[in-house]
């Protein structure tokens, strides 16, 4: 459910007869609302429908040194994605949709908006969801693994190119993949996805 509601929510918002009368701001502010939205109904189904507590999902406490950890794995991860998109380009050359693009053509503010909704939803959805569901059902993590990191790289092929897709999401989605598994905590995983996007933040700020 969760998969096919993030794919709906990009299909959505990429319509023509929508992007061609909103603005792309307000395309981007419905997009994170319908996101926000299907998240909540995911937590909904989460203790409602299964009955089951957050912590079944991964939500659970997160020590000092485990949110310091978390900042430095991501500032560190956050710097190998010039190097892979600059090795991916010289395979897949850039057609646009690139960071520079979206940088160059969003506000600062939304864009950090996005970053928030990113780092939290989309772990709540493709690992802190997906991974424990698939894995109770398999009994196979990287069975589990695999299905997320897949439903993970599908809505990016609706909004970035080739070249980000293959240089920034597959690599990254695994890695926050295996960090989701070896601490089963997504406040871990939220705050690592969030310090990797934020230079998107700052590019914005120079940008303007």
């Amino acid at each position: 459910m969760s998969i096919f509601g993030y794919l709906l929510v990009l299909a959505t918002t990429s319509l023509s007869p929508i992007s061609n009368t909103l603005s792309e701001q307000k395309l981007t502010i419905i997009g994170l609302i319908l996101i926000w939205l299907l998240v909540a109904v995911l937590l909904v189904i989460v203790r409602k429908g299964e009955k089951r507590t957050f912590s079944s999902i991964g939500f659970k406490s997160i020590t000092g040194r485990d949110i310091l950890l978390a900042i430095v794995i991501g500032a560190a991860l956050s710097l190998t994605v010039p190097l892979f998109t600059l090795l991916a380009s010289q395979i897949f050359p850039s057609n646009g949709g690139d960071i520079h693009e979206v940088v160059s053509s969003t506000s600062w503010w939304m864009i950090f908006v996005s970053v928030l909704t990113a780092g939290i939803t989309e772990e709540i959805i493709f690992r802190g969801y997906i991974i424990e569901r698939i894995n109770e059902i398999t009994k196979k993590k990287w069975t589990a693994v695999l299905v997320s990191l897949i439903a993970f790289i599908l809505p990016h092929t609706m909004s970035w190119n080739m070249t980000h897709v293959i240089a920034v999401v597959l690599p990254l989605g695994l890695i926050l993949s295996g960090l989701y598994l070896w601490k089963r905590n997504l406040l871990f995983n939220m705050i690592i996805h969030v310090v990797i996007d934020l230079p998107l933040v700052v590019m914005a700020l120079i940008v303007k």
